[in-house]
């Protein structure tokens, strides 16, 4: 007999020898306990001083005790599979051996045990060892949980729902402190319930039936008091036998016990917070000063690194509060609670509430019509029922930085379309890895609701498709680019979904590149055409699509991508921390040497802080290389929310469009603290295309780079996703519609001929016409779609495709074309991954694979090539001025032939560390289209390689994602030397369109930024990197050659400078054209405004002869800049109605009017007195006083509202340029005298034509001015 048999062995003849011992004390006791024990449990847990701020361990408890339940479940299971091993002894009675069960064989077997068996006879023998031995098992297994499992997850009080360990979801615990109001509000009326069932469990073990036949004794040693043991028995009376037969196995019955005790702990306990300071304590952290900045404890540690590096001063953002709203009324409970679940908020932010708000609009009910008590017989029309099907929908795009709640906000769109309007909701998601990240996160909102039970969440390419074949439609699909073609829309068992579809959204928009981006247009446009034909609802179907600012433009590219319009919410309510951003110039060493992002990284670790590395750019964002580089320093954290060092490397625009998209950078770590933004672009890249000046004359341009540009799909992919939408049955009209209707009727005609469709007729009754309509219907005769499944990176099916491959794990990182695979993956070039940097091989074992190295150092690779375009039809040259010099320029299809020669490696600096040969050229050939410039005149070679180059740096810069997408030559065709800018995308992307159309200008204008401002030792990084000639090292250099031809094309030549001559000070008399009486235009622009100018017609009879026009009714137009108007008003603001004070008024009058003067003196000559006369007497006279600013001259002239002085003082000062003038006061008001020829005259300028005044009352007036 072994030691544990030995234990056992005591145990049982101990509970034989007590009669009552493994019932009463085992049983009643703790059960009648258990109750008191949780509460008392529960609350010294509360009350213990050590607790407060510490998580609760409940949880591992109530885990352990479960995975007990399941491993004596799994050993019933188990059991009669195992009893057949088993052999029965003589001695043992075969009716008795039935009821034996493998597990107590093996521990009572042995001849010592024997008259216990079967347990299930002796239950209080068999209460007393599964006591003895499962209470181990349960600690044991909460020792390795807590061991392997919550000390990995490193729990703290305020631990986040998703960093909790696995178990806690099992017993309703989403925090470390208790279990959730929920689970405790079910959970413990169930408690209750087994504890009452417990109980009366425990009472049929003590009346259990006991046979009258004498004990036997049971010894464990020799010498000891034998224990007697009555043999087995069971009873034969019917109730007896009904009574023990309902009595639960004894096992079962401990571990119930075991399982009500520690749930009623976990529904009693409740962690403690932390302890409260008390007051002296808290006063004293009052007056500590607040933490340390991150840039300070970064220049603290920089100190330490070799140069010393020293931080410039940063430029600071202010910290921002969140605008908050509550959820919208008609938001849905369940909705509400997984919102609550997703983000830990019962709040929205103020967009959040925008974008919901919206969409309910769009599927806001009519209200019904008012009827009549009594009935009336008449016609109605219905109107639409939801207000989106009245007209055109505006479909929202959330155009907003990361960590402003986009993804929570689809999510709970998708909750409320479907609690609301039972409508499913379609996710579109960049790759696999993205939806199913997606989808659990949702998921996981709603198990912990009550919409778990119907709000099904399917993955395509997972499980939607057993949720389809088991007929069932789920609540939201969430599918990835290439699943979205080929499991959503090419499979017709989904007809359900389109049917009841309310919302489609389309998550991080801008993350499609790319042929991606071509893909995604092609299958909205799909979308489309079946939500045209399918679509049953009365409610409309809605988009929803999220994106971040990552390029100007943004907002049209997507309406363009999306086929639909937009209404762009960019309200941000979001809380934004203070930020302080610096560029790594701004870290000076005294060696000048440039601080690298590895020794950032070190100097963040070294100080403590949290840091985040960025790859700018919409088609590098999903590449970590802080994990490929910087896995082995500490501190980096994958969210930028929860940083204090953000670092952002890339291209200089896509960095600081990345800098706005990470505006909320360090929001959880800092939310009062200050995050440190690190902008990393290349040196030349700043210097080419920064200005400090707020005034420089290309800031407009560089700030608005890059730009969304829309791709254009190649005919191949628009045919090959028409094919492939045949595989289920389609609406023509509808895909006339979207495909446009050429396309569609030349491509069905073809197929129809082919026998590879069928076309059948629909009658559909037309409300419109009252009457039935036929609709043509078109599917495949295959009822299968046309072709293979969409690739997402590719234009061509497989039998054209090369596979990009791990040669260790072959692993497929991506597929490329076939023609244009060599030009972007040459022999010897580095590929960066998301998995890690690869360097490709020179040749592979298999036809159709590219071999990648994983493991390589940091750096670039430049290809030497050679290119030559062939353009099979006639140019067809346009002229195009961009300021300057007209150019000749075309695009055209051509055939392009890059042949590559070796490769350059570079390490950071840039630095040649190799440089490679090919022992036979490679060359890839491709169809596709180029913008054609026509250089001339010519520019000698030096120079076409500095422009070339230039222009292949700028081109990622100005275009967003286009790094692998367009390239640049300079090539000889039908003798012309031309710019060529060729797409690299089999068959054409668009953007050589888009050059052609509008943004060769803008190239060419940053070309010259490159070559003026990256000069001296710059020049070499743009040599390196960007010049693909080969032997580019050895061919010369000519940047003033090129820079002069640039500035002739985009520069106006100086005697043709119009806008420089336009805002210099003009005084211009325009003769008429020959009408009678038209003296023509005048206008003066002191300050060359010549568009805030403000025109006058003044129009009188003339007595004379003025210039070449005769006697009679003549005009004048007349115009003063608005400025001088407004400074002539506020001069005059301090005028009095005493003439006699305007001497110094008139005098600036006369300045003002004097350029006016000149131009009539020339115009009239001697005549000039007549006409300023006549030309102010025609003014009305107004018989009410103005006020005295109004009289200023140049205002009466321009306004012509004048009173008797104010035509005087308009006179006087017009007059006095040729001539003596004064202003005589008399009786009847003033009076002006001027010489008229050789007579001196006074003259009343109030009536039209001027009374001149009788010598008597020109002796009684007196001289008031002049």
């Amino acid at each position: 007999m072994n030691a544990f048999e030995r234990f056992a062995c005591e145990l049982a003849r101990l509970s034989a020898l007590i009669p009552g011992l493994g019932i009463t004390v085992v049983a009643f006791v703790p059960s009648l306990l258990v109750i008191a024990t949780s509460y008392l449990l529960g609350r010294a847990a509360r009350a213990l001083p050590g607790g407060r701020g510490r998580p609760s361990h409940t949880p591992t408890w109530v885990a352990a005790s479960l995975v007990a339940v399941a491993l004596y479940g799994l050993a019933r299971i188990a059991d009669p599979f195992l009893r057949d091993r088993l052999h029965r002894p003589e001695d043992v009675d075969p009716a008795l051996w039935e009821r034996v069960s493998y597990f107590e064989w093996r521990l009572l077997g042995a001849p010592w045990g024997r008259p216990l068996v079967p347990l299930d006879a002796h239950p209080d023998v068999a209460i007393a060892l599964h006591t003895i031995v499962w209470l181990p098992i349960i600690a044991l297994v909460a020792l390795l949980l807590e061991r392997f499992v919550v000390s990995a997850s490193q729990l703290a009080w305020s631990t986040k729902q998703e960093d909790l360990p696995f178990f806690h979801r099992w017993v309703g615990a989403s925090t470390t402190r208790r279990a959730d109001d929920r689970f405790r509000r079910w959970a413990r009326p169930l408690w209750i319930a087994i504890f009452v069932a417990h109980g009366i469990a425990g009472w049929l073990f003590y009346v259990r039936f006991v046979a009258d036949e004498p004990p036997g004794m049971m010894a464990c040693r020799e010498g000891q008091q034998a224990a007697p043991v009555r043999p087995a028995a069971y009873a034969d009376d019917p109730i007896e036998q009904a009574r023990d037969d309902a009595r639960p196995a004894p096992g079962a019955w401990v571990l119930a016990l075991y399982l009500l005790t520690v749930l009623g702990v976990h529904l009693a306990t409740q962690a403690r917070p932390p302890a409260e300071q008390d007051e002296k304590k808290a006063e004293d952290e009052a007056k500590a000063p607040p933490p340390e900045p991150a840039i300070e404890r970064l220049r603290a540690a920089l100190a330490e690194a070799p140069g010393a590096p020293t931080i410039a001063k940063p430029m600071r953002t202010p910290a921002r509060a969140a605008e908050t709203a509550a959820l919208p009324e008609r938001t849905a409970a369940l909705a509400a609670e997984a919102f609550h679940r997703l983000t830990g908020q019962s709040s929205l932010y103020a967009h959040q509430r925008d974008v919901l708000e919206h969409l309910a609009s769009m599927w806001r009910t009519a209200p019904p019509t008012a009827r009549g008590a009594a009935p009336e017989l008449r016609e109605e029309a219905m109107g639409a029922p939801f207000r989106g099907a009245e007209g055109a929908l505006e479909h929202p795009l959330v155009l907003l930085p990361e960590g402003t709640g986009r993804t929570a906000l689809c999510a709970l769109a998708a909750l409320q379309v479907f609690l609301d309007r039972g409508a499913t909701t379609l996710v579109v998601t960049r790759d696999a890895p993205s939806a199913r990240a997606f989808a659990e996160r949702v998921r996981d909102a709603v198990q912990r609701t009550a919409a778990r039970w119907n709000a099904a969440v399917a993955v395509a390419g997972d499980d939607l498709a057993a949720t389809l074949l088991a007929e069932r439609t789920p609540a939201i699909v969430v599918a990835h680019l290439e699943a979205l073609e080929s499991d959503v829309l090419s499979d017709a068992r989904t007809e359900a979904i389109f049917k009841r579809l309310g919302l489609w959204i389309v998550l991080d928009v801008e993350g499609f590149t790319g042929v991606r981006e071509m893909h995604l247009h092609m299958l909205a446009r799909r979308t489309w055409a079946l939500l045209d034909a399918l679509h049953d609802a009365p409610y409309p179907a809605l988009l929803l699509a999220t994106a971040g600012p990552s390029a100007s433009g943004i907002a049209g590219w997507a309406r363009h991508l999306l086929a639909a319009p937009l209404r762009v919410f960019e309200r941000d309510g979001a809380p934004r921390p203070a930020h302080a951003t610096i560029t790594r110039r701004d870290l000076r060493r005294d060696d000048a040497r440039e601080v690298t992002i590895a020794e950032l990284a070190e100097a963040c670790a070294r100080a403590g802080l949290r840091w985040h590395l960025r790859l700018a750019g919409d088609a590098w964002r999903g590449i970590a290389r802080s994990t490929i580089d910087l896995a082995h320093v500490p501190g980096h954290v994958a969210d930028p929310l929860d940083a204090e060092i953000v670092m952002i490397e890339g291209r200089w625009p896509d960095v600081r469009r990345e800098a706005d998209r990470l505006a909320h950078a360090g929001q959880r770590v800092a939310p009062e603290g200050e995050t440190l933004v690190i902008l990393a672009p290349p040196r030349g890249d700043e210097l080419a295309l920064h200005d400090e000046a707020e005034d420089a004359p290309f800031r407009a341009l560089t700030l608005a780079l890059p730009r969304a540009v829309p791709l254009s799909e190649p005919e191949v992919v628009r045919q090959r996703h028409f094919d492939r939408a045949l595989g289920r049955e389609q609406d023509v009209d509808a895909l006339r519609t979207r495909f446009g209707a050429p396309f569609v009727d030349e491509t069905l005609r073809r197929l129809e001929a082919s026998g590879r469709v069928a076309r059948r007729a629909v009658l559909e009754f037309d409300a419109r016409i009252d009457d039935a309509r036929a609709r043509a219907k078109v599917r495949s005769t295959s009822e299968a779609a046309i072709g293979e499944p969409i690739c997402d990176a590719c234009v061509g099916e497989s039998t054209s495709r090369v596979r990009l491959v791990d040669e260790g794990t072959r692993d497929v990182l991506r597929e490329l074309d076939l023609s244009t695979a060599s030009a972007l993956h040459p022999p010897g070039s580095l590929a960066l991954h998301a998995r890690g940097r690869y360097l490709v091989r020179e040749s592979a074992s298999e036809p159709g694979l590219l071999l990648a190295a994983h493991g390589q150092p940091p750096g670039r690779t430049t290809p030497d090539r050679r290119v030559a375009i062939e353009v099979h039809a006639k140019l067809e040259l346009s002229e195009r001025s961009l300021g300057g010099a007209p150019i000749p320029i075309a695009i055209a299809r051509a055939e392009v032939t890059e042949t590559f020669h070796g490769i350059r490696r570079y390490a950071p600096g840039p630095r040649l560390v190799e440089r490679r040969s090919y022992a036979h050229p490679i060359a890839s050939v491709y169809s596709t289209e180029a913008c054609l410039v026509v250089i001339e005149p010519a520019l000698p070679r030096a120079a076409e390689i500095a422009l070339a180059t230039a222009i292949r740096a700028m081109l990622p810069c100005l275009l967003r994602a286009s790094e692998d997408l367009i390239d640049v030559e300079v090539v000889r065709l039908d003798e012309r030397v031309c710019l060529a800018l060729f797409d690299r995308t089999p068959g054409a992307s668009g953007l050589a369109q888009h050059l052609h159309h509008e943004g060769i200008g803008d190239l060419l204008r940053l070309a010259r930024l490159a070559l003026e401002r990256l000069v001296g030792a710059e020049t070499a990084p743009l040599r390196a990197l960007y010049d693909t000639r080969e032997g580019a090292e050895r061919e010369p250099w000519d940047a003033r050659a090129a820079l002069a031809w640039l500035d002739r094309v985009l520069d106006a030549a100086p005697e043709d400078d119009a806008p420089a001559r336009e805002r210099a000070a003009r005084v211009e008399h325009e003769p008429g054209e020959g009408t009678p009486g038209d003296l023509g235009r005048v206008w003066i622009a002191l300050e060359g405004r010549t568009e805030d100018l403000v025109w006058t017609r003044h129009a009188w009879i003339s007595e004379v002869a003025i210039g070449g026009a005769p006697p009679g009714q003549v005009h004048l137009d007349v115009a003063f800049e608005r400025g001088a108007i407004a400074r002539a008003l506020d001069e005059a603001a301090s005028a009095t109605d005493d003439l006699g004070a305007w001497s110094e008024l008139v005098a600036r009058a006369e300045a003002d009017l004097a350029p006016l003067a000149s131009r009539l003196i020339d115009l009239a000559g001697p005549a000039y007195p007549e006409l300023v006369l006549g030309l102010v007497a025609a003014i009305p006279t107004r018989a009410r006083p103005l006020a005295p600013a109004e009289r200023a001259p140049l205002v009466t002239l321009v306004r012509r509202r004048a009173d008797a002085p104010a035509k005087a003082l308009l006179a006087l000062s017009l007059l006095r340029a040729y001539g003596s003038a004064q202003i005589l006061e008399s009786t009847r008001g003033p009076l002006v005298r001027t010489t008229i020829g050789d007579r001196d005259r006074v003259v009343d300028l109030t009536r039209d034509p001027p009374r001149v005044v009788s010598s008597s009352e020109v002796a009684a007036a007196r001289v008031r001015l002049g």
